[in-house]
Formats: C-alpha cells, structure tokens, sequence
C-alpha cells in the first residue's frame, strides 16, 4: 500500500469529487480538494429526499455521507471558497495554484476535474415568466422548498392543489445550443410528483413531455404506477400567462381529445431545467489544456485528455448521482495506477464470471487484458478451454456459493461432476432473456430486432416499419439501434418508419440521432394509448394506428417489413443466481437490489459484482464503464483487502444454534462450522449490529458498540434519539448548522445502524428518566445492511403492543441524510 507520497489535486466537491477523494485515500494517496462553495456536497446536498413509504433510489442522501467522512480523512485538504487559478506542468507533476479563501501553491501529480454542471437558467426564456410569477419555480427551487419543509410557500396546506411540469426546459433546444437530453430530468420530476402525492394525497399534477425518458432499474415501475395518477401529456407548453385566474399560473395546450387549445390553471408549475456545463467550464478548460465538445462538457475520452489530467461526474455530460459517485471511484482507480500504485499482479486473486453470452465474455475478456485472473462459468454449450489469457468452464451450472471476498468457494455442476472453484471476487453477468413478439400469425414480413440486424443489405426491402415499445417501456440499446437503422435506410433512399410512443434519446448524441433521421426523411408515428393494429398481406404487413399529433384520425402505413423490438426480461436463471448468492431481486425480477448504497455494480455481499443487463438497462458504453466500476473495486480488494473494524464475536459457549444470525446477516458474514455451529467472518462484517440485537440467547459480541457502551451514553434528555450514523444523525446535524435545534431537551445517540438497537438500549434511557425514546433510521430500500431500519421498526411495534406503550414514548421514524425539517419535526414537542 502507498505511504501517501503521491498527491492529487481534485477540482470540486460535489459527489463525484468526493467519491474521488474517498477512493483515492482508500489506495494510499494524498487529496488536495478546492471547492469553489463554501461547503461540501455540490448540487447534490441542496436536493431532497423522494422517498415515500419506501426510498426512492434517488442517491441524494448519498452527498451528507460523503462530506462528512471526506473530510476526516488524513492525509487530505480541504479548501472551501477556492478555485483553481493556474496550472502549470513541473516534471511529472503539476504545480497549481489556487485562489480565494486558501490561496496557495500545491504540488501534485495528477489533477482530477469534478466541477459538475449547471442547472440552465430559464430566465433566458421569457415566454415562461419566470422571476415574474411566483406559482412558477424551477425543480432546483422545488428541491429546496422540499428539503426545508417549506412546501406551504407556495403550497397551501392540505387540500388539493394543482401542479404541472413542463419538461425539457432547456434540454432537447436547437436555438439555445443545447441539443442533448439532460438524462435525469424525467426521472427527477416524476419522482417529484410522486413524493408530491405523497404530501398531498388530492393533488392534481400534469406533466408536459416531448418523449418521457424512461429508462433504467426500477423507474419504469414507478413510471407504470404514477401513470395511473398523474397526467402524462404529450407536448411542452411555450408560454405561462398569470392575469388568466388569480393566484394560478395558466398554460395553454391543445386538449388531445378535442384538438382544441385550452387553457389550464395550475397553483404551481415547475420548470423542469436541464444540465448544462458548469459556469466556468471553458475556463478552466483553457488553464488545464482541456478542449471541451460543443456544449462545454468534458466528455471526450481519456486519450484525449492532457497527461495526468482526468474527469470525471456531471463535469463530463448529464448524469445522475449514483453514476457519478460510481465515475468518482473509477478516475480514482485509474488515477492510482496512472501513478504506478496499482496492486501487485500476485495480490490479484481470480474473479469467476458467470454467464456465458457475449457481455459476459466481454467481461472476462477485459478482466484477463487488464491484470485480473478470470475463469468463465458458461452454462452454454461447447468445449471448455484456456484460450485467451482466462479459463472457460463449457456446460456448467452453479450449485452453491461458500466464503467471503478474497476467499469464495464455487461449487459448479457440469454434468454428473461438481468442480470446486476457489476465487477472490463473483462477477454475475448472465445476460438478460429476449421475449420475441408473436403477432399476425407469424408472418416471415415480420422480424425481430435482432434478426434483422442478422440480415444481408440484398435481404433488407425498400419500405421498412420499425416497431418499438410494443412490449410497453421501451429498452434504450433496442431505441438507439432501431434509430440508427432507420437513418441508414432514408440516407440510401430506402423509406422507413418507426411507429412508438415515445423516442429514447440517450447519451449526448442521441437527440443529434434523432435529429438526423428525421432531416434525413424518417417517418415517426407517435402511437396513441400505444395501440397498433398489425395485419400481415400478400406483400408485407399493414399497420393501422392514431397518431396523438392528429387524434380521431386512422393512419394506415404499409410497409415491406416490420421490424419489432424484443422484451429485455430477467433471465430464467435469475431467481436461482440470486438464492445461491443470497442477493435480492428487483421490482422485475431481475437480479440486484435497487438499493443506491451499493450500485452501480456492487451489492451487499462484498467481492459480488453484477455487469451487465442481468441487473440492470445497459448499452456497450455501460457495459465498458460497468466493467471499469468493477476492475476499481478488485484493485481495492487486492490492495487492501475487506476492512476489519471493530470484532464481532458469537460465544459458542452460549451459542443455541438457531441460526438467527445466519439468516438475518444481509452481508454473508456467518457461515456454519462443521459442529453446526455459526461463526462471524469479520473480513465481511459491516458492523451493523443486526446479528447482536437479534440473537435470542444475547450470544454475539460486539465490543465496539457493545449494550454497555450505548446505555453508558443515555445522557438523561426528555427525548433520546438513536440516530443511524449514515442518515439520521447527519440529518440532525444539518438541522443544527440551520438552527433547527431543540437545545438539551434532546439527546442524539449515533449508532452504526438503527437495526442494531435492541430491547435495552431501548428501555435504558427511559429508566433513566427519558420521557420518549426515538429510533431514527434509514427509509426502507435504503439501508447498507438493507433490512436494518425494518428490523428495527418491528421491533419497537411489537414491543409497544405486547407492553402497552404509545408512539408518545417509544416509536422508530426514517430520516434520510439530507432531511433536516423531518429530523426537527419528528423531535419537536409538538409532535
């Protein structure tokens, strides 16, 4: 490991920044990091949490985390309210210069650029009135108010308020040089509209849309539970009057039953802005030598970057939070090998691969050239083999997992045989299943998407009807190929069409795509209520469909061949993997918690990694940066191999093996002993405590934060709060840095997981003269031991049942980092 005698300055802050910083201490390199704020956590830190019921997925919680344990790292400076004022090269390194609060001279070896992006200013666009109407704010503002507790600004309380937002504010515009889609502006306003509904049960919200972008692990759920409640509206409204009807912001749109355009009222309407570059992007592009793309990001890969100059966040193009943290950690990595720290080539232990399609070849492929011993588990067909630099197992079938990171044992069947395979790391990367459609009594004019890229050019006809979303929420990689497919054929004069519901435009050039192909002649339908009637003929096949453009009206189109997207569906050996690996499933069935804490790739097992559309939407870009994501976390593991903290020890003694602790340890950290008896791995314990508050015989230790240690610290408070240390204790301390504190009348106890507070430690501070106990933990789907606020919260209700105590005196609330007014509310005396 390094004695720290490389340095890294990193510009920024925010969560890629931080996540960078993090990482880069992690592999034993000193961090210079200049934030041009007066505090951590960039645009991240100002949003609030979405969760309802359950989390969201959002990852904005994640930022409180990272700023509070960045900066108590040794071995790192932070500068606040400074900004990089030259750059000069020196050797191998760079000596920079910075400005402002700290103005000095650093030397470090490499620099790293997280300067993040900037929301797009609607002011630009008058027609919108924004500064002029107050029922008119941005989602950047919405945010604020929401994370303040300030909704009844522009809110009445109660009631039934009417909300509209207008997507595409400033994303998806030829005239203001910004043709790209933002990526997460969709994401951000239905998630807000559904916390909205959440607040305001009543609410009447409308949502104004080019083509919703709906893409990616759990949100098209979402999207699919939210259409029944909020108006999805097809087309974007250009101007907002306010002299219509008092108090109300007005829009006119055409009503899609009538054609007629009508006017709406609405008590707030939210201007969905998009992403742009950061305000002095072009700057300091010039004092790092960097030449930006034509919309000021950083997006270009890394052969083009100047030697030891790298970027990585919202600083490269629009992304969402959980990605860029995963961009952090990545730059990270390659910064430390860039520097010769990577871990020796002994230290790499094997990684199995399991899967056996071409994204898990490309996986152990990419492995093997980089460094990491691989062997592929290949349920397919075929002979096994040692081609390549890596180990392919033909025909073989996983039958049980045993061990932690750096020490897995596979058990693998191939026919009447079981190998024992011993790795250091699991990458699952099993692909995803393709449903092909069945439509018009199997006409050959009627092809799926992958056989008609299997096509000759003298097989393809001159009239071609693409069909996507026909299976509902369309797969990005089947839009973009169907899209690209579509351009080449009207630029060879071919006539084409693509009927759908909505077009996906994703990456920085999928809007340029779309552009293209309709200059070039391609025909969009945009099919109403999705619905298309499909008939096979003597010559090809007739579509029948109404247009929402030109409602009441059928629109025949005949074409030569229909081409139609298949259905990406979980693998028929998900569920089976995920029992195996004792990993969750999604929403859909496919494997991989959605829980933002450990993707993009990781999951709660340590040294288990998922690639690929088995877990989640992914094109050959993902795929590349998946594999980069999954290559940094081995060099870590290689390195410095799973953290140990603080022992947590089962006394055999004491020991009455009912295997609790076995089946609620989310983290593979028990295993069984050939006596039957369990023991706790600590190389893949968390610390979380789950195990200790759950045994039954009080035979698990856990000297660090032992029952002793936690009842010793019940300061006497008329309410005690133990608060998870990565949610609710931050939240309680952003509450006191904005002056929302109760002063004595509160006691704030951290602990490393709500799950690990047991029936004393509840009890303790209310013998002590407490008049309430609070547990505070994460919401549902957003813990890192994933259950622990849900074990804890049982807990307290059926203890409150069985001994007749009211929420007056003991009761569990969530409180996610970033949500300080729902800290101050669930402590106030009013409550």
């Amino acid at each position: 490991m390094s004695d720290f005698t490389k340095n890294v300055l990193v510009l920024g802050g925010g969560v890629a920044g931080l996540s960078a910083a993090r990482a880069l201490h992690e592999r034993g390199v000193g961090v210079h990091l200049a934030e041009k704020r007066d505090r951590l956590g960039g645009k991240a830190s100002e949003w609030a949490c979405m969760a309802t019921d359950i989390c969201q997925n959002c990852g904005a919680c994640l930022s409180a985390e990272l700023a509070d344990c960045v900066p108590a790292q040794d071995h790192t400076e932070i500068y606040t309210n400074t900004e990089l004022s030259s750059l000069e090269k020196k050797g191998d390194g760079f000596e920079a210069a910075l400005a402002g609060d700290t103005s000095k001279t650093v030397n470090v070896d490499a620099v790293l650029v997280a300067t993040g992006f900037e929301a797009f200013d609607p002011s630009a666009l008058k027609s919108l009135r924004y500064g002029h109407n107050k029922k008119v704010v941005t989602t950047a503002e919405l945010n604020e108010l929401m994370k303040a507790g300030r909704l009844q600004e522009v809110l009445a309380e109660g009631g039934a308020p009417s909300i509209a937002f207008i997507q595409c504010v400033g994303s998806r515009n030829r005239k203001l040089d910004r043709n790209y889609c933002s990526q997460v502006c969709c994401k951000i306003s239905l998630r807000h509209a559904n916390k909205l509904l959440h607040l305001y049960p009543e609410a009447d919200i409308s949502v104004f849309h080019m083509d919703l972008q709906i893409i990616g692990k759990e949100f098209r759920s979402l999207a699919d539970d939210l259409s029944g409640r909020v108006k999805l509206v097809q087309g974007v409204c250009a101007e907002i009057v306010s002299d219509r009807e008092e108090g109300k912001a007005t829009l006119f749109h055409e009503d899609e039953s009538t054609g007629v355009r009508t006017a709406y009222h609405f008590d707030l309407v939210v201007l969905s802005v998009g992403l742009g570059a950061s305000e002095k992007a072009g700057e300091l592009a010039e004092k790092l030598g960097i030449a930006p793309d034509s919309f000021g990001f950083y997006s270009q890969g890394e052969d083009a970057m100047p030697s030891g100059v790298y970027a990585a966040g919202t600083a490269r193009g629009p992304m969402n939070i959980v990605t860029a943290m995963e961009q952090g950690r990545v730059a990270a990595d390659k910064i430390a090998q860039d520097l010769g720290l990577a871990p020796a080539a002994a230290k790499r232990t094997a990684t199995a691969v399991i899967g056996g399609g071409q994204e898990a070849l490309t996986v152990v492929k990419t492995l093997s050239e980089n460094g990491h011993p691989a062997i592929m588990i290949d349920p397919g067909d075929g002979v096994s083999d040692s081609q390549g630099g890596f180990e392919r197992i033909a025909g073989a079938k996983l039958a049980s997992v045993e061990g932690s990171a750096g020490n897995y044992t596979l058990r693998v069947q191939t026919g009447d045989t079981i190998r024992k395979i011993d790795a250091g790391a699991i990458v699952v990367a099993s692909g995803a299943a393709r449903v092909a459609p069945d439509l018009a009594g199997g006409s050959e004019k009627i092809v799926t998407l992958q056989e008609f890229q299997a096509l000759s050019e003298s097989q393809v006809p001159g009239k071609v009807a693409f069909r996507i979303d026909h299976f509902g929420h369309e797969n990005k990689e089947n839009a973009r190929i169907v899209l690209e497919n579509a351009l080449a054929l009207a630029q060879k004069g071919s006539r084409a069409y693509v009927v759908m519901r909505k077009m996906l435009v994703d990456g920085l050039s999928g809007q340029e795509r779309y552009d293209a192909a309709r200059k070039a002649g391609v025909k969009f339908l945009r099919a109403a209520g999705n619905k298309v009637e499909i008939s096979a003929e003597a010559d090809g096949v007739k579509l029948v469909l109404q247009d929402e453009t030109l409602p009441g009206m059928d629109i025949a189109v005949s074409a030569d061949m229909l081409v139609v997207a298949e259905k990406t569906a979980p693998g028929e050996d998900a569920r089976q993997l995920a029992e195996i690996l004792k990993q969750p499933l999604d929403a859909e069935g496919f494997i991989q918690s959605a829980n933002s804490r450990h993707r993009l790739v990781g999951s709660p097992r340590r040294g288990i990694f998922f690639a690929g559309n088995c877990h989640d939407e992914c094109d050959v870009t993902d795929l590349a940066n998946e594999i980069s994501a999954i290559m940094a976390g081995l060099d870590y593991l290689a390195q410095n191999g799973p953290p140990a903290g603080d022992p947590v020890e089962i006394v055999q003694d004491e020991c009455i093996k009912c295997l609790t602790c076995l089946r609620v340890c989310p983290h593979g950290a028990v295993i069984l002993q050939d006596s039957a008896k369990p023991k706790i791995v600590n190389e893949a314990c968390f610390e979380c405590g789950i195990c200790v508050s759950n045994c039954p015989a009080k035979a698990i230790r856990q000297e660090g934060f032992s029952d002793a240690k936690i009842a010793g610290e019940a300061a006497v408070a008329e309410t005690f709060v133990f608060a998870c240390e990565r949610s609710a204790s931050l939240a309680a301390e952003e509450a006191a840095r904005l002056g929302m504190t109760n002063g004595d009348k509160v006691h704030v106890q951290k602990v490393r997981c709500a799950g690990r507070v047991g029936l004393e430690n509840m009890f303790a501070p209310l013998l002590q003269g407490a008049k309430r106990v609070i547990v505070a933990g994460c919401h549902e789907g957003n813990c890192r031991s994933m259950d622990g606020g849900t074990y804890a919260k049982a807990r307290i209700e059926a203890t409150a049942k069985d001994v007749g105590l009211g929420p007056d005196k003991l009761c569990f609330h969530p409180v996610a980092a970033n949500e300080p007014a729902t800290y101050r509310k669930i402590v106030s005396e009013d409550e």
